[in-house]
């Protein structure tokens, strides 16, 4: 079920593959019982897993039962506030950050060339000439998960991915570190990556 586990600068981040049985998910999240109502209206079999995973993942992170609530904004985060969180889903995987005290962002997606018709939508022109490559959509998959992941953070002030997010020129290897900044108030952030063959991960600590 987990596919990887690991700390960075204080932030423990996990991600996992749920595949088992509604059921035997279930079973694995200990707390299933304070979710039971909310669980019981998701009619959709992936949603499901994901509801699922995610409080599993998090409920071993943290090392306790937690509760996962939703601000207005639908940006999650816990019932005792213990730690900064964020969460994200794609293609049956499942990735999950932990901070006690920065705010964090991830994003995780499933590997896929689809990121190469809508690159205009989330990169600047600058952007544009450096991460489009024919032959290649790997810069571009991290690219968006990048923004994904600090839009998790910043929130609505950083809706237009192409004008107030701009990524700095980095080297695509398995895994690394990127720069950024959000152009409205010149704030500047590093974020690091995973890309495997699978899934294109990236996540943010905003310790500033």
């Amino acid at each position: 079920m987990i596919t990887q586990q690991f700390t960075y600068e204080d932030a423990r981040i996990m991600v996992l593959l749920a595949e088992q049985p509604i059921g035997e998910l279930i079973n694995s999240l200990s707390n299933f019982e304070d979710y039971k109502t909310e669980f019981l209206k998701i009619t959709n079999e992936k949603r499901q897993r994901e509801f699922l995973g995610v409080r599993i993942a998090m409920n071993i992170l943290t090392g306790k039962n937690v509760i996962i609530n939703y601000d207005e904004n639908q940006k999650p985060f816990l019932s005792d506030a213990s730690w900064k969180i964020s969460v994200s889903h794609s293609c049956g995987y499942i990735a999950v950050i932990t901070h006690p005290e920065a705010e964090v962002g991830i994003d995780i997606e499933g590997r896929t060339a689809k990121v190469s018709k809508v690159y205009k939508r989330f990169l600047n022109e600058e952007e544009q000439a450096y991460f489009v490559h024919d032959e290649d959509t790997g810069l571009l998959e991290i690219a968006w998960s990048a923004k994904e992941a600090l839009y998790k953070i910043i929130g609505k002030t950083a809706l237009d991915f192409a004008r107030q997010l701009h990524l700095y020129p980095f080297i695509s290897e398995e895994s690394g570190s990127i720069k950024a900044a959000q152009t409205t108030d010149f704030k500047l952030f590093t974020l690091q990556y995973i890309q495997n063959d699978k899934f294109t991960m990236v996540y943010c600590i905003d310790k500033n």
